[in-house]
């Protein structure tokens, strides 16, 4: 920088730290936040999935006898697309985007189809688990409804 007569003041030296300094401790502030706020957008998402997939069994048996499907695809009626089946926080299945139901296979699902066999009719039915994520544990009960695991995302 120049000032008056040419001569040359060494400012840069120090207004640089000076702007850098607060802007790294604002920048480490920060992103454990929005990593945070990622983690539960991702939870959240999850839950969201698993309330689709809950209501796409319950559809599913209002049009079979009330018989909950034998498997995760005899949903695919149900279910506008395969993603609905990938956790958003799943590290084995980050490319979607070109997943469609000609090339799904359901052992890329995130969500585990735990109790097989149901009906509308079968007693208790709304406490049975249906679908319970294998990343973060929430599960979808029989009468359609999510629980929320409270656990960190591992």
């Amino acid at each position: 920088m120049t000032v008056g007569h040419g001569t040359q003041q060494p400012a840069n030296a120090v207004v640089l730290p000076l702007v850098i300094a607060p802007t790294a401790v604002l920048a480490g502030l920060t992103l454990p936040a929005l990593a945070k706020a990622k983690e539960k957008a991702q939870s959240i998402s999850c839950v969201n999935n698993l309330k689709q997939m809950g209501l796409a069994a319950r559809v599913y048996a209002t049009d079979h006898n009330d018989a909950y499907p034998p498997d995760i695809l005899s949903m695919k009626n149900e279910l506008t697309t395969p993603k609905i089946l990938i956790c958003p926080n799943d590290p084995n299945h980050k490319a979607t985007a070109t997943l469609t139901w000609d090339n799904f296979d359901p052992s890329q699902s995130s969500y585990e189809y735990v109790t097989r066999g149901l009906t509308e009719s079968t007693p208790g039915v709304e406490n049975k688990v249906l679908f319970r994520c294998r990343i973060h544990g929430h599960t979808c009960l029989g009468d359609g409804h999510v629980e929320q695991k409270n656990s960190r995302v591992r």
